[in-house]
């Protein structure tokens, strides 16, 4: 088979946004790409932002219609993007389409039946698998090894589907280049997202990561990045670019003792090249990190941790497979607000063996750790992922059918107390359908400027000084939302025991709740700008520019 040249087609890798409190950019597409372009392989980077009015613009540059399109549709995404992918494939603008990432390779068998145009979907390390493949390319894009290892594909002509066949062996994180940064580039923000690590080392049993490696031996599905290397990337998209925060994008930075060694050499290496930066990192809860650890991540720019807590209720920690103990939040928060570290948590507060004393316990707990303005984590029960124990233990259960597809799994399941799905229903109602935008600004708001107040105290006790008045007007608002929403919260679960749920989502049953809701969000809106304005004309431009920018959700 006649291979074809690198240089005469072109990828197209093609994704979106994922999450609004990082960068735009996919760090997974980036090394995808730059690795390809170490090889000579023509690649461009192609952002799908529903924001934009041009993306297929974007997708088409320098197109020939001989391009190969590899896509990374994900949970929340897949039903734009897959129609959008075939209708570029179908009208001829793409010879080939391909697929990657968590999303793809867990519904890897249901994606390759049903879309009869998706060419193939690469299942293992992407820089490894998608290599391998179009090196085999034959020079009319009607052929390649249908068997190529860490991919699944469709023979064009026959539309027979080939068969797996895991890669051999994982490129080691610290071989592959430093991700493209074309979209970063173009980011008027200081903050862009690294990795050290991929992988992870825990088995809780709601999440995709455990089933993304082929390797067996748990301690060695961690792929890690030399520190030296990390520091080495942190300093160049310093200097080269001017970013300043870097959003760590492991799944744990932190795992076990054996990560000790690894995080002091890099504390070790940012201080010693006496870079300015700061940085977030997700962090589970138990193990949490050893306090020596904490403190040299600190003393180098840790400004914020992501933290895993999860839930209050502990038959759903059970469920989870979350070892988390009691009290815990409140004993690491007071860690690291004595360390001048922001904690936003991870938690998911409805699950399908919920009953509404489990929901009421965690809004309170929410409540009680001054974080019930974190609407989405109320509003967004568990995500199903297939093979997942979570995923096997609802159909154990008869909560959820075996035989689902893709575009039925994520939600697919039935609740033990239907009174909770009705609930839950009906709160969408009313902030998704009604509230919209009002709710996630509330949401952001009080998210930024906690986030704000403590980069303030953190670097500048004179700006911190100088605020501390407009914070105290601008938390006691935020305090006042709280209030209302807790009370409606629990006149909700109230509504669903005696069986008026149907009153949940009314506007006009809720109207007074609703306009005082309105009221407060708008002000908060307000006074948010009131203390990024005072911060910004006090000196306070880089934490500014630290702060994500605000995006409809």
């Amino acid at each position: 088979m006649e291979t074809i040249s690198r240089s005469q087609f072109r990828v197209k890798l093609i994704f979106s946004r994922t999450l609004y409190s990082q960068s735009v950019a996919s760090v997974t597409m980036g090394s995808l790409a730059a690795f390809l372009r170490s090889s000579g392989q023509q690649t461009d980077l192609c952002l799908l932002d529903k924001e934009m009015l041009h993306g297929t613009e974007v997708v088409l540059e320098n197109n020939d219609q001989r391009d190969i399109v590899i896509a990374k549709p994900n949970f929340k995404d897949f039903r734009a993007m897959l129609p959008y992918l075939e209708r570029l494939k179908t009208s001829g603008l793409v010879q080939r389409v391909f697929l990657c990432g968590p999303f793809a390779r867990l519904n890897a068998k249901g994606l390759m039946s049903r879309l009869v145009w998706l060419d193939g979907i690469f299942v293992d390390q992407p820089e490894a698998s998608v290599a391998g493949l179009l090196s085999t390319m034959s020079e009319d894009l009607m052929s390649w090894d249908f068997q190529s290892p860490g991919s699944i594909s469709r023979n064009p002509t026959t539309g027979v589907v080939g068969v797996y066949r895991p890669i051999r062996k994982l490129i080691p994180l610290s071989e592959l280049p430093f991700p493209a940064r074309d979209v970063e580039v173009k980011e008027k923000v200081s903050f862009v997202n690294v990795e050290a690590s991929r992988g992870c080392l825990f088995d809780c049993s709601f999440c995709h990561i455990p089933l993304m490696s082929n390797v067996a031996v748990k301690s060695l599905s961690v792929n890690i990045r030399d520190p030296k290397l990390v520091v080495d990337e942190i300093e160049r998209l310093n200097k080269e670019m001017g970013k300043t925060l870097f959003i760590f994008n492991d799944n744990c930075f932190w795992s076990t003792e054996k990560d000790d060694a690894r995080i002091l050499c890099f504390c070790e290496e940012v201080a010693k090249r006496k870079l300015d930066v700061h940085f977030y990192v997700y962090l589970k809860g138990e193990p949490f990190i050893g306090d020596e650890i904490i403190r040299a991540l600190v003393g180098t720019g840790l400004v914020r941790v992501f933290l895993g807590v999860e839930n209050s209720v502990k038959s759903t920690l059970t469920t989870y497979r979350k070892k988390i103990q009691p009290n815990l939040y409140e004993t690491v928060k007071a860690k690291l607000d004595a360390l001048g570290v922001n904690v936003h948590i991870g938690f998911i507060a409805i699950e399908p063996h919920s009953s509404l004393e489990d929901v009421l316990s965690n809004v309170e707990y929410l409540y009680s750790i001054g974080k019930l303005f974190r609407l989405g984590v109320i509003l967004e029960p568990v995500r199903i992922v297939p093979g997942t124990n979570l995923h096997k233990q609802l159909i154990g259960e008869g909560l959820m059918s075996s035989v689902l597809d893709y575009d039925e799994i994520t939600y697919g399941y039935k609740f033990i107390h239907e009174e909770v799905g009705c609930l839950l229903r009906e709160w969408k109602k009313m902030f998704e359908g009604h509230l919209k935008d009002v709710a996630y600004r509330f949401e952001y708001y009080s998210t930024t400027g906690e986030l704000l107040k403590v980069l303030a105290g953190r670097f500048d006790s004179a700006l911190a000084s100088f605020i501390k008045d407009h914070y105290v007007v601008f938390n006691a608002k935020k305090l006042h939302g709280m209030n209302i929403l807790l009370e409606y919260f629990r006149t909700s679960i109230e509504s669903a025991r005696t069986g008026e749920v149907h009153l949940v989502g009314d506007v006009d049953h809720n109207q007074q709740f609703v306009d005082e809701f309105i009221r407060i969000a708008e002000d908060l809106a307000v006074l948010h700008k009131g203390l990024v304005s005072v911060i910004g004309q006090n000196g306070g431009d880089r934490i500014v520019r630290e702060v994500y920018t605000c995006q409809s959700a």
